[in-house]
């Protein structure tokens, strides 16, 4: 009976030092956590700040269009504008609209649709491991079209999804909201909403920039040469014939422009006639002088 009742007060004594550290750790990280907070790094800029947000800019299309049935290239820069790294990037983008002077309609309503080489078909996707700070990196896109394509105007959206600061974030193009959805973002959106757009309701982080071309039959460049030339063949004309008639140009030049006018045979036979004038007035003196003919 003694020795169950020691083993009995042993157990609940260990039992009350379990407690006791267990207060203690408690206790201790209670103490310690002003001190973590207090020695933790800055936060983040706001990630939704348009001044912060990734920046898409250098922009470069083909500025005639691109020709049915060949191909175009556009060309763009993606900019880590944030003090920290973009891990896990992944950029899409999307030809998703077709435009002309009559209206707009999404793409798959055509029959037939450019599309992007670096993809399959409307859509490419381009990963990145991690994008540091302040880094640019340059992004292609090799646009295919058919002969079959209706010229017109073609917009590509975008999104982008990436981690920073060990969360997820995703920022659209305006392409991803219909105009009811964009509309009521404006409409709702507050004085402390970044760049006055109530993304809250839009569930995004930011918002990027859409990016167009154009498909159109290059214009043939050979009447405006013609023209040109012309043009230029008549200024010259115009200006021999002026030298002639009122500064008496060069025998060469007076030749030219006679001959060009049509008047060159009018000008050689006067002066045929002038010059057979002259013979005969030579020849009258010489006939004089010898007098009358004997018998």
């Amino acid at each position: 009976m003694v020795l169950g009742g020691l083993f009995v007060e042993v157990a609940r004594w260990c039992a009350d030092v379990r407690r006791r550290r267990a207060y203690l750790s408690v206790l201790a990280a209670m103490l310690l956590l002003p001190l973590v907070q207090s020695g933790a790094a800055e936060p983040s800029p706001e990630i939704s700040d348009p001044e912060h947000i990734p920046y898409m800019n250098d922009f470069s299309t083909p500025p005639e269009g691109i020709v049915p049935g060949s191909r175009g290239v556009v060309n763009f820069t993606l900019t880590n504008r944030y003090d920290a790294p973009m891990e896990n990037v992944t950029l899409v983008t999307e030809i998703f609209r077709f435009a002309t002077l009559d209206g707009s309609q999404p793409i798959a309503s055509l029959p037939s649709a450019p599309s992007i080489r670096e993809g399959a078909g409307q859509r490419a996707t381009f990963p990145f491991s991690i994008i540091a700070p302040m880094a640019t990196l340059p992004i292609r896109l090799t646009l295919q079209t058919r002969s079959e394509n209706i010229e017109g105007t073609y917009f590509i959206r975008s999104q982008l999804d990436f981690w920073l600061d060990g969360q997820s974030h995703r920022m659209r193009s305006v392409g991803h909201f219909t105009k009811e959805q964009w509309q009521a973002a404006l409409d709702t959106a507050n004085e402390s909403d970044p760049g006055g757009v109530n993304l809250t309701l839009l569930q995004v982080d930011g918002i990027l920039v859409d990016i167009s071309f154009s498909i159109r039959t290059s214009v043939p460049q050979w009447p405006f040469y013609l023209l040109l030339g012309a043009a230029v063949l008549t200024g010259v004309l115009a200006l021999m014939f002026y030298l002639v008639d009122e500064h008496r140009g060069s025998p060469r030049m007076t030749a030219v422009v006679l001959r060009l006018s049509g008047k060159a045979k009018v000008e050689t036979s006067t002066r045929r006639r002038r010059r057979k004038r002259r013979e005969r007035k030579r020849e009258l003196p010489k006939r004089q002088d010898d007098g009358p003919t004997q018998p």
